[in-house]
């Protein structure tokens, strides 16, 4: 597979928070041209340069890259769980769209875990798994918000 870049997506760039930068996640940030891409990227902080969404990662298609579908995608291990399917919401109703539900039903029939982490701070990330966690388990994101978790049996 040929290597990806970034090009003029940027979704990342609002979703992701860069602590070198403090960048709040679902927050635009200031080095962000929206569109356009970074306007520091050849010096862009460790935080950035280090992460790669799935699209960069992956043989998905062109318009599945983020700033088509509006969520960005990314895989991690998570304690306690095993590897789980992020899904970070671009704008308010995304999760919604049909490329979230794609990304959910291939994760979730593969057994994997899933989490989807709306834009919008007052709304909790959903932990979807098949894993059984004790039940005084409390997940939370680094921005406070509670992860609602929803067992699948």
């Amino acid at each position: 597979m040929t290597q990806r870049f970034c090009g003029t997506c940027t979704a990342c760039c609002k979703t992701h928070p860069v602590k070198e930068i403090r960048k709040a996640p679902n927050q635009w940030c200031r080095h962000c041209a929206k569109g356009r891409g970074c306007r520091i990227y050849d010096t862009r902080p460790s935080g950035c340069r280090e992460f790669q969404c799935q699209w960069l990662k992956s043989g998905w298609a062109p318009d599945e890259r983020p700033d088509k579908t509006r969520i960005v995608v990314d895989c991690v291990e998570y304690p306690g769980v095993g590897q789980v399917v992020l899904v970070f919401e671009l704008i308010r109703g995304d999760l919604q769209g049909s490329f979230a539900r794609i990304v959910r039903d291939r994760a979730l029939s593969r057994g994997m875990s899933l989490m989807t982490i709306p834009v919008t701070p007052k709304f909790p990330a959903t932990l979807y798994t098949h894993v059984r966690l004790p039940s005084d388990s409390n997940f939370a994101l680094d921005d406070g918000r509670e992860i609602k978790v929803v067992y699948l049996g």
